[in-house]
């Protein structure tokens, strides 16, 4: 159930934060790219695209 929820709300991230965060679960080491899906920028991004409020 959680993975079909997943695969359906990825297709509403942006193409840009969905290669992101691809990227990083091929490479969980790159720092550089965690770091990326952790900045402020990409969580409001991330609230946005799943109509969450804070």
């Amino acid at each position: 159930m959680i993975s079909s929820n997943l695969i359906l709300f990825s297709f509403h991230l942006e193409g840009e934060d969905f290669v992101d965060v691809v990227e990083y679960l091929m490479d969980p080491r790159d720092k550089e790219k965690l770091q990326r899906l952790l900045s402020d920028e990409s969580w409001e991004r991330f609230v946005a695209a799943a109509e969450l409020s804070w």
